[in-house]
């Protein structure tokens, strides 16, 4: 009986799946295994921005003054990511994007209401919504001729009286497209007519293979003068920092709702004071630099994505387009079931993410691969996966 009214999945569902348990049975017997899925920046071979002792000791040695938005220099940094389009006093500081998520949607939901988003995209929000009790609703983006698109009609028809807010991730995770601004524009008016509050998650937006076409780059809120907008992401991404715990939202839209959020997000924010001081002591050098991680890490993600376009056989795979973002999916012919496929694959040494992990559409089987793998990994990795394709 304790654990009865837990917001946690049932046990089984916390156990190792058939994937897992192969992908490990591989890694035990093989002594040649490719891992298509590795995306942690600090274990890839890729720069990383120095820290030297005198940097670190300064940092860890401040004398603790909390603010429960994060430390005003700390906040200022993150204004001028943002080329200073996004005031500081407009932002608040967590230890990760998933905590930020949290926070909006104790600031916005009572349990049991609803939050509406898209797929196929990662799953983080499920669980985040879970341990929320809140209900997560998802529409699926329309198909349009490479390109997945919001269908508007579909979506005003899903709103009911419990839905709080609607949630884009751009670039999404594992397509790699973004929503175009005309879109976004037709989201900011939807979300002010319906009362609804649009949060974007934009923790890839400094990786777009291509600029000025059209498509939302990052600081979404700052685009916003009516109704209510959270821009959110952190160093995890934007600097290849993960081990460094500290993210952010932005807020834009109506100044009189912007005023009451962050006030309201403030309380929230201060029963946890979860962001180190040395963290945010940091931050101003850390975006600073980030240029260190992003350049190389966009060199890799372009060779890699080139290198699986090229030798894509258009007949039993190729990859879908991306606009940015670290992963590939390659759509898949002549299989109907993706999840199998990956089993298969994990088996024989491959370890690919099987589409439907991202709620991709049944009749749209796809793989799923990181572009941040090493390439060396990537290119022999990927002619292993074209070779069990044949």
């Amino acid at each position: 009986m304790y654990f009865t009214h837990s917001r946690t999945p049932a046990i089984e569902e916390l156990q190792d799946n058939a994937w897992t348990r192969a992908w490990e049975d591989s890694v035990s017997r093989r002594s040649v295994v490719f891992d298509l899925t590795a995306s942690n920046p600090t274990t890839l071979g890729l720069p990383s921005i120095a820290l030297n002792d005198e940097i670190l000791r300064e940092a860890a040695q401040l004398p603790y003054r909390p603010d429960s938005l994060g430390q005003m220099r700390a906040r200022e940094a993150v204004s001028a990511y943002y080329n200073d389009a996004i005031a500081a006093k407009r932002i608040c500081l967590f230890a990760s994007t998933s905590e930020a998520f949290a926070a909006i949607f104790k600031l916005l939901c009572a349990p049991g209401d609803e939050l509406m988003t898209f797929f196929p995209g990662y799953p983080l929000l499920d669980c985040i919504c879970r341990l929320e009790a809140l209900n997560l609703r998802k529409l699926p983006l329309e198909d349009s001729a490479g390109r997945w698109e919001i269908d508007f009609y579909s979506l005003k028809r899903a709103i009911t009286p419990k839905t709080r807010a609607i949630i884009v991730v751009s670039p999404n995770n594992p397509t790699g497209q973004c929503i175009s601004f005309s879109e976004f524009e037709n989201l900011i008016r939807f979300c002010a007519e319906q009362k609804l509050a649009l949060v974007v998650d934009e923790v890839y937006a400094d990786y777009m293979l291509e600029a000025g076409l059209g498509l939302l780059g990052r600081g979404a809120a700052a685009l916003a003068q009516e109704g209510l907008v959270f821009s959110l992401s952190g160093l995890s991404k934007v600097c290849g920092l993960p081990q460094h715990k500290l993210a952010w939202c932005a807020v834009g839209g109506s100044p009189a709702l912007c005023d009451e959020a962050m006030e309201r997000i403030s309380y929230i924010a201060d029963t946890n004071l979860s962001a180190s001081t040395w963290v945010q002591e940091l931050t101003p050098y850390f975006l600073s630099k980030r240029s260190v991680f992003r350049d190389a890490c966009m060199r890799r993600i372009r060779a890699n994505y080139e290198y699986l376009r090229s030798r894509c056989d258009g007949l039993r795979w190729r990859p879908d387009p991306i606009d940015g973002a670290w992963f590939a999916p390659i759509r898949i012919f002549g299989s109907d079931d993706d999840v199998s496929l990956s089993i298969y694959l994990a088996k024989k040494g491959i370890r690919v993410f099987a589409g439907s992990f991202f709620s991709y559409h049944a009749y749209r089987p796809s793989l799923v691969l990181s572009l941040l793998c090493r390439q060396d990994t990537f290119v022999r990795g990927v002619e292993a996966l074209r070779a069990e394709l044949a």
